[in-house]
């Protein structure tokens, strides 16, 4: 569930001045009964309305967990879509990661959850 004060408008009014464009704000859900599943729609349909849109990324490893991504509308590069820009980000914190990272299932789990990300849809809830 999205905790309450993520949720008033305050917050949600003070992300959406915060992001510049091309910025996103994360959130990890857990997802894993019909209650936390309407929760998050719910969350999802604000953040959507105070940032732009929004997109999931399933974490492997940890099904009932969900992480959104609210995108400020803004850095666009060449024809390429948010979601492909976000999932390129991801891969190359990934590629990143497994040069520093003494944790294999992290490279891995950050890498799974780059090709899952979607755009957040009313069919998620």
């Amino acid at each position: 569930d999205a905790p309450a004060p993520l949720q008033r408008e305050p917050f949600l009014e003070g992300l959406s001045r915060v992001l510049r464009p091309g910025g996103f704000a994360l959130a990890n859900l857990w997802n894993g009964s019909d209650r936390a599943r309407a929760e998050c729609a719910r969350f999802a349909a604000k953040l959507r309305a105070a940032v732009g849109r929004v997109y999931v990324l399933r974490v492997a490893g940890h099904e009932q967990n969900v992480i959104l991504l609210a995108c400020r509308p803004g850095e666009r590069q060449g024809s390429e879509s948010t979601c492909d820009v976000l999932r390129e980000r991801l891969a190359a914190a990934a590629a990143a990661a497994a040069t520093d990272c003494p944790e294999p299932a992290l490279v891995q789990t950050i890498r799974s959850c780059a090709s899952s990300l979607t755009e957040w849809s009313e069919c998620e809830a």
